[in-house]
């Protein structure tokens, strides 16, 4: 899975060809490869890796949610794009 996750995101698939071939479903073996490779495309850029996660459908808001996470996990709740962290409910918990 990590393996494909990462061939997916190296040889530069789009969204559709990377949620046909590792899955884009609501089992955790349609979603946690694609979450992966969203992250790996874009580990710095957590806007641009939900936007992959988003564009490869299925279950895009578990995916996506996975793919924000481990960009967050990398880089921090500053990488957040300002324009999104103003449209949160809790904004003032963040740092």
């Amino acid at each position: 899975m990590v393996i494909s996750s990462s061939n997916s995101a190296r040889n530069d698939a789009g969204p559709e060809q990377a949620a046909h071939a590792l899955g884009n479903d609501a089992f955790a073996l349609g979603s946690v490869p694609t979450a992966l490779t969203a992250f790996l495309a874009h580990p710095d850029d957590v806007a641009q890796a939900i936007r992959y996660a988003i564009q490869a459908g299925g279950d895009a808001n578990t995916i996506a949610a996975m793919a924000g996470t481990l960009a967050g996990a990398r880089n921090g709740a500053t990488i957040l794009p300002r324009s999104w962290i103003e449209r949160l409910e809790a904004a003032g918990r963040l740092a």
